[in-house]
């Protein structure tokens, strides 16, 4: 393992977990490593107050992941580069792996990933690279240094959808507007908007409502398919 750190310093982490045996081991295990110092942060508050402090990483437990809203904002230390984020998470889900991509995330993890693995990983982030867990990856591609959620991945559900179709959905799903995802994919609102549409038809749903429900469901209670790539950079 490469276990040089930072130039040889000590790797400095900021932790918001949500208490859960699984966070709590994870963070009893590196608090052991002789070259990682981690400091338990409770909340968004407290993380806004001292993220302005020397540090490597913020690293959050999925579940906590929306309450974070300084994330989204521009001053926030993951948009202006003071911090580099990784998310911690049980499953793969594509509601908070889209957010998570969405506010800058550049490691996604999951705690029954082996140790050794996500030290390497964090290590990676912390030098700016993109690390992810090998059960995330083949949900990602990452395209002129901008990681995204790979909507091929998706179960057979959307399979009945075009790669455009579907990824207009799944960020949906994941709580954005219509017009925020014609945003976030270059895209006018009108094309978002036809997508939409165009989707509900073909699954056979008649409010936006039923298309998210729709959406969520399918994430929660089918496994993924193999399909799509998604690698740490170089």
């Amino acid at each position: 393992m490469d276990s040089s750190a930072l130039d040889g310093k000590q790797l400095s982490i900021y932790y918001s977990t949500c208490g859960s045996i699984a966070g709590q081991g994870l963070c009893d295990a590196l608090h052991k490593m002789d070259n990682i110092s981690v400091r338990r942060v409770k909340d968004a508050v407290e993380c806004q107050h001292i993220c302005h402090g020397p540090h490597d990483l913020v690293m959050i437990d999925a579940p906590l992941i929306e309450s974070f809203h300084c994330l989204s904002g521009p001053e926030s230390c993951v948009t202006t580069g003071r911090s580099n984020l990784v998310v911690v998470d049980f499953d793969v889900r594509p509601d908070r792996l889209i957010h998570s991509l969405d506010v800058g995330a550049r490691g996604y993890w999951m705690y029954n990933d082996p140790f050794e693995s996500f030290v390497q990983g964090i290590f990676r982030v912390a030098r700016g690279l993109w690390s992810f867990s090998p059960q995330v990856r083949k949900h990602i591609e990452i395209r002129e240094e901008t990681a995204r959620y790979h909507p091929a991945s998706v179960r057979t559900l959307l399979g009945q959808l075009t790669g455009r179709q579907a990824e207009v959905c799944m960020l949906l799903a994941a709580g954005k507007t219509v017009k925020e995802t014609a945003q976030r994919l270059g895209i006018a609102h009108s094309t978002a908007e036809k997508h939409k549409r165009t989707a509900m038809t073909r699954l056979g749903v008649r409010r936006a409502v039923e298309l998210v429900r729709l959406m969520v469901g399918q994430d929660r209670d089918e496994n993924p398919a193999e399909h799509g790539e998604g690698a740490d950079s170089p």
